[in-house]
C-alpha cells in the first residue's frame, strides 16, 4: 500500500519481512523510534552533491506504516500551515 498527496507520502512498510544489516552485522530489529528523523532529497548542483531537507517521518508500527510530512508545511516555531 501506498499513498502521496501534495504534502505528504505514505507507504507499508513490511518490516517484518527485511532485515537490515548496520555496520558489523548488527541487525535493526525495529524502526520504532523514527518519527520525527529527517528526510533528504540528493540533488546535483554542477558537481556538488547536495542533501535537501524535504520532510520528516512518522512511523506507526502497529499498522507498519512509514509517513513521510513534506518540511514546507512546518513554520520555525513547529506548528503547521
Amino acid at each position: 500500500m501506498q499513498t502521496s498527496g501534495a504534502e505528504h507520502f505514505v507507504i507499508q512498510v513490511h518490516s517484518k519481512d527485511d532485515i537490515v544489516t548496520i555496520d558489523k552485522g548488527m541487525n535493526w530489529g525495529s524502526l520504532g523510534g523514527m518519527s520525527g528523523g529527517p528526510v533528504f532529497c540528493w540533488r546535483h548542483s554542477g558537481s556538488l552533491l547536495l542533501a535537501e531537507l524535504v520532510g520528516f517521518t512518522e512511523y506507526q508500527e502497529r499498522l507498519d506504516l512509514m509517513y513521510l510530512r513534506a518540511a514546507k508545511v512546518i513554520n520555525r516555531d513547529g506548528t503547521f500551515t
